[in-house]
């Protein structure tokens, strides 16, 4: 019977102690390959196109050479010098992940063509083998076998070719090749490591579990280079750029799935009064939840390459406005306070049931977008008493329309204030003080809107005769009654203590911009 070898384990881990948490790496935009079929590489026994030790060998890669992906070249090296290893390349096809793959691969080309490294060492053939896979909607195999022979595995990373389904079945791409490689680790003894170069959360996650198990069984780690998760969201890269190419928008088509950073978004959807541009893109800290709760469970590591060559087009969509980045840079020792509960699907229920803040915060997560105003009506121009009113009116029935949705938020979250004194770990209390200061502030503003038309439309006198214009402008203080005077205040109170109390992360950066 197989026994794992829980030490090589335990190596891997101090190796990449280190890797976890942002970096402000980049990588350049890679060109796109066209869709073909996809065929297995024929095995040859020749390394014509290996230089010589003798004159050596100039890297050729023409794109950014990674950090993360020197760590997983180091986590090899050091994985070949205790033991015989099997490494196993599992590479993102989609349109999406092209620019990311691209850089890695050439730098790995690199690393098994230069005959000055353990991978390229004619001597060190026996010592890592390797297989290259790619996955989208299916996954297929682009060596018959895996080998030693460094130009094989070059010459694969070179042939692959877009997918574009627009779909990513990561998690059974990790469950074939294990299923199909699992002699290597349990006849032969070989060490064996899964390598993932992705930067999507993948569509069939629901697998994560039973994986774990099944890779924790073998002692196999799993590492994965790939963007970070946006902050309670599901996507940054815009919906359009893995849509068919004969695909017309009808609101419908989100093949992108980068996050979100937990098992279930702990995050409201909420416009952003004013205006929502970017809203979405606040960088969480760590990568999707899926690909963090298998590296974090298997003894490997989620590297996380900030930039991934995004095409401004990639992020805004066909016409649509600039793109950026994910907002925010955070220090990694700081964000290890606020990790997400990598944990079962069943304990994660438990941990909703156990706290009221919690479940009110989930539940208000999954309601969807809440809209409100972002563009309020705040200038009225007065020809006549019938024309002011009607122009009010009509402003009045414009924010009384999203009413209900802001008031029905708003209940779902005040249910879970009776437990929020019972939150020990500082991401609920940040998440759901985020939440409830965002939600009373909503309120406060729709309704202090209404309330302030509502003495517009009784009647006002302009100080100067000469005045044409009634303009409503933001204040950080409201006349418009007692209760809303009161609920300005605990939404103030809510969202002052996410900056004080969790400065440095996401949700302060998201306080503070709300308090603007």
């Amino acid at each position: 019977m197989f026994t794992p070898r829980y030490p090589v384990i335990l190596a891997l881990i101090a190796i990449l102690s280190l890797a976890g948490g942002c970096n402000k790496s980049s990588v350049t935009p890679g060109r796109e390959k066209q869709a073909g079929s996809y065929k297995q590489q024929k095995a040859t026994k020749t390394r014509k196109s290996r230089p010589s030790l003798v004159t050596g060998y100039q890297p050729t890669h023409q794109g950014i050479y990674l950090p993360e992906t020197m760590k997983i070249i180091s986590l090899i090296d050091d994985s070949i010098t205790f033991g015989p290893t099997l490494v196993i390349w599992l590479l993102d096809r989609s349109r999406s992940a092209s620019p990311l793959v691209d850089n890695v691969t050439g730098h790995v080309r690199d690393y098994y063509l230069d005959p000055r490294t353990r991978a390229g060492d004619p001597e060190q053939d026996d010592r890592l083998l390797s297989s290259v896979v790619t996955f989208g909607k299916t996954t297929d195999y682009l060596l018959p076998s895996p080998t030693g022979d460094g130009g094989q595995v070059a010459t694969a990373m070179e042939s692959i070719a877009v997918d574009v389904s627009g779909r990513e079945n990561g998690f059974s791409a990790v469950q074939d090749v294990i299923d199909r490689h699992l002699d290597f680790r349990t006849k032969k003894q070989r060490e064996v490591i899964v390598i993932v170069v992705t930067d999507e959360a993948g569509d069939d996650q629901q697998q994560v579990d039973p994986l774990i198990k099944k890779l924790v069984k073998y002692a196999i780690p799993v590492y994965v280079i790939g963007t970070p998760a946006p902050l309670g969201r599901n996507a940054v890269v815009h919906p359009s750029t893995e849509a068919p190419l004969d695909f017309k928008s009808d609101g419908t088509w989100e093949p992108i799935l980068q996050g979100p950073e937990s098992r279930y978004s702990e995050r409201i959807v909420l416009d952003r009064w004013g205006s929502s541009f970017g809203w979405d893109r606040v960088h969480s800290g760590f990568g999707p939840f899926a690909w963090e709760y298998l590296t974090r469970s298997t003894g490997g590591s989620y590297l996380v390459v900030k930039l991934a060559g995004y095409t401004p087009e990639m992020l805004r969509g066909p016409f649509g406005r600039t793109g950026s980045s994910l907002i925010g840079s955070y220090d990694s020792a700081l964000m290890q306070r606020y990790t997400p509960d990598y944990v079962s699907g069943t304990r994660y229920q438990e941990i909703l049931d156990q706290n009221a803040a919690c479940h009110a915060l989930h539940d208000a997560a999954q309601l969807g977008r809440r809209q409100i105003l972002t563009n309020p009506v705040t200038e009225f121009a007065y020809k006549s008493e019938a024309q002011l009113n009607k122009d009010v009116t009509r402003a009045q029935l414009a924010a009384a329309r999203l009413e209900p949705e802001i008031n029905t938020l708003y209940e779902i979250l005040k249910k879970g204030e009776t437990d929020r004194a019972r939150l020990t770990l500082p991401r609920w209390q940040a998440g759901y003080d985020l939440a409830m200061g965002r939600a009373i502030a909503a309120k406060v503003r729709i309704e202090g809107y209404n309330a302030i038309l509502a003495v517009l439309k009784r009647g006002m006198v302009f100080e100067q005769k000469t005045s044409t214009h009634w303009i409503l402008e933001p204040a950080n203080t409201i006349d418009a009654g007692s209760t809303l005077k009161k609920l300005s205040g605990r939404a103030q109170t809510y969202l002052q203590r996410v900056i004080k109390d969790h400065a440095g992360t996401p949700w302060a950066k998201l306080a503070e911009q709300e308090l603007q």
